[in-house]
């Protein structure tokens, strides 16, 4: 059974309990792959039902739990920062601290990308908590890892959250500057980046007004 399928399966079953007995029966398959199957609906589920979203992450804790995987716990441990953070729950504090302990999960087992891509998350909480300063290491480190192992995805949304902090500490054209960069990664990419384009677009106009240039 692939790791998609058995998500399906157990986020298929009525109650916590029966995805317990399917949890201690597939223990062995309870691996980083199904975690990442389970963060995938997690993450679907956050702006639209954030209680499913939670629920999730509930799952997958108890997965890496069975599992004795670290791997999948750093999963759900980002998971579930991204719903303090990125939910409507404002509790960025808590979500620093969980996307923190990811990252070191992941730095002890010298994975420098995934380490790197815990911190995206993390660079928009700190920036809504107005700590700018913080927010800019934390981006640029990882930016710098991102772009020397040619993950251009996750670099375009790690510029996109440098160009919000940017704005948001008043810095307009600094900020303009790295929307634009966002835009050509984007754009680079191969595959459908419409929505990432206009996700873009639609922020720069924040920095455009700000500088009084108008459409």
């Amino acid at each position: 059974m692939s790791a998609d399928d058995l998500a399906r399966e157990l986020l298929a079953l009525p109650d916590a309990a029966a995805q317990r007995r399917v949890l201690e029966e597939r223990a062995a398959c309870l691996d980083e792959a199904l975690a990442q199957a389970l963060k995938r609906e997690a993450d679907a589920a956050l702006r639209v039902d954030l209680r499913r979203s939670l629920q999730i992450v509930e799952l997958m804790r108890r997965a890496a739990e069975v599992g004795g995987h670290p791997l999948a716990r750093a999963l759900a441990l980002l998971a579930e920062a991204n719903t303090k953070a990125m939910g409507g729950l404002g509790e960025y504090q808590e979500s620093i601290l969980l996307y923190d302990e990811a990252a070191a999960t992941y730095a002890a087992h010298g994975r420098p990308v995934e380490q790197a891509r815990s911190q995206i998350g993390k660079l928009y909480a700190l920036t809504c908590l107005g700590r700018y300063d913080e927010a800019v290491r934390a981006g640029e480190w990882a930016a710098a890892v991102l772009e020397a192992h040619q993950q251009w995805h996750r670099l375009a949304d790690v510029t996109v959250n440098l160009a919000i902090n940017y704005v948001r500490m008043g810095q307009d054209a600094r900020g303009l500057e790295f929307y634009e960069r966002a835009r050509q990664l984007y754009q680079g990419l191969d595959q459908d980046v419409a929505s990432y384009v206009a996700w873009v677009d639609q922020n720069m106009t924040v920095a455009l007004r700000n500088l009084g240039r108008f459409p």
